[in-house]
């Protein structure tokens, strides 16, 4: 049997940036190529430079 904590106190908060396109947060960014990159879930279209931002953060 498997107890859940629901305190608070053990709960991180995770940083996640945003899109600059619409704002929106980015879980991941999806590369298709040298010159296509994608944030998920909003599906607004980045560059290259701004792609490699999200990982320096």
């Amino acid at each position: 049997m498997c107890s859940e904590n629901s305190s608070d106190e053990n709960s991180e908060s995770v940083s996640v940036p945003d899109c600059p396109v619409c704002g929106a947060p980015v879980l991941l960014v999806v590369t298709r190529g040298p010159d296509t990159h994608e944030c998920r879930p909003c599906g607004c279209s980045v560059g290259l430079e701004t792609a490699r931002d999200f990982f320096e953060r």
